[in-house]
């Protein structure tokens, strides 16, 4: 076992894969699409959610393996710039969160698309939802999202890891094209799992559920 890492078998390691990506799917038709942090536009507004229910049983998250900032990158996670693994995979989920609420500022998906694999549904999904809302006219009004305890708990093999992270999304108001409020929703804390991919000298996230 390694410091700071949850270690398991590899073939559960690879069962808890299969598990999140089913969790995800059946999540998602169940519920009309509960997201990463936002929900697709439901009679012109947008709230704050999460991107599925229940859980994986991964033991209690170590002590993390880095607590400073990731440096500030402009889409993936690279290991070309001098970072371990274990540094960039924790980069590309920093990564992903940062440019999620860039897009949200600018209602532009360009740079947050180039942090997940197009493997993942539910970051594909918010990023149309963000489009929908500037093709409508629709702004929102938020803050920076606060990661914390980001640690690596699983290595199912040598280009797939899982990612834990504590979540503070900050309050979200939803604006239409008149300014009138739609949607106002308060801060939320969550605890994210995220499954990170590695291809060629970058990882993206492939997966997103809920602890």
């Amino acid at each position: 076992r390694r410091r700071g890492v949850v270690t398991t078998s590899p073939r559960y390691a690879v069962l808890v894969v299969a598990a999140w990506r089913r969790l995800e799917s059946e999540d998602v038709m169940k519920r009309g699409g509960l997201r990463w942090a936002v929900t697709p536009l439901v009679a012109g507004a947008v709230t704050l959610g999460a991107c599925t229910t229940g859980g994986v049983g991964l033991t209690s998250p170590p002590p993390a393996v880095t607590t400073s900032s990731s440096p500030t990158l402009s889409s993936a996670a690279s290991t070309t710039t001098a970072l371990t693994d274990d540094e960039a995979a924790i980069a590309a989920v920093r990564e992903f969160s940062r440019q999620f609420d860039l897009a949200l500022e600018s209602r532009a998906t360009t740079e947050f698309r180039k942090t997940f694999t197009d493997g993942c549904r539910v970051c594909k999904e918010d990023a149309a939802v963000i489009d929908q809302a500037a093709l409508a006219g629709r702004t929102f009004e938020t803050g920076s999202s606060e990661l914390s305890n980001v640690i690596i708990t699983s290595r199912p093999d040598p280009s797939r890891w899982l990612v834990s992270a504590h979540l503070v999304s900050p309050r979200l108001t939803i604006r239409d094209a008149t300014g009138k409020v739609v949607s106002d929703s308060p801060s939320e804390t969550s605890t994210k799992q995220f499954i990170v991919l590695k291809r060629a000298d970058a990882w993206l996230v492939e997966g997103v559920t809920r602890g």
